[in-house]
């Protein structure tokens, strides 16, 4: 993202996106980690794919009203 940021929207079995959760608290070697913030969703099941986007928006997610977690 501009500003330097980094977005991912992940999708998959519970445990693996936990999995991804903790690991973005620290990042790659030499990446300072300054806030994660997740947002859950019901999965839409259209991720088959990996891609690394530079021209998008904020992905700004729809209410789905509250969900446990």
């Amino acid at each position: 993202m501009p500003d330097g940021s980094v977005e991912a929207v992940v999708e998959g079995p519970r445990e693996a996106v936990e999995k991804v959760i903790v690991w973005a608290h620290h990042g790659p070697p030499l990446a300072r980690v300054d806030r994660v913030e997740v947002v859950w969703e019901e999965p839409r099941g259209d991720m088959d794919d990996f891609i690394i986007r530079y021209d998008l928006e904020p992905y700004t997610p729809k209410p789905l009203g509250k969900r446990e977690g």
